[in-house]
């Protein structure tokens, strides 16, 4: 059973995020980000992919399954002036990833 996830980025147009369709739990998407796209780069590559079906245990970009990269499907980023709006522009089942201030907050 998927735990879907928002990932989110603050850039200098304001907020821009993504669906993940599994794994989304703190112990999953959560942890993986932490270990292993922890950065302000990172993050905005990750969101410039577009929707996806999985993060959880990937250590590249190239890992992520991307809807848009890797099955031709339209690609797709939520925006808005917050990460409270454009995570409710996502499905999701209460796992949001924002990265903001140097760092990926948990909500």
């Amino acid at each position: 059973m998927p735990t879907r996830s928002a990932v989110i980025v603050k850039d200098e147009e304001g907020y821009r995020g993504i669906y993940c369709h599994y794994d989304g739990s703190h112990s999953g998407v959560g942890k993986t980000l932490v270990d292993n796209f922890n950065s302000k780069q990172l993050a905005l590559a990750i969101v410039a992919l577009g929707d996806c079906s999985y993060i959880h245990e990937c250590k590249t970009i190239d890992e992520i399954y991307a809807y848009h990269r890797n099955s031709d499907q339209e690609l797709v980023i939520a925006t808005g002036c917050a990460w409270q709006e454009v995570a409710e522009q996502i499905g999701h089942d209460g796992y949001i990833y924002v990265w903001e201030n140097g760092k990926w907050n948990f909500y």
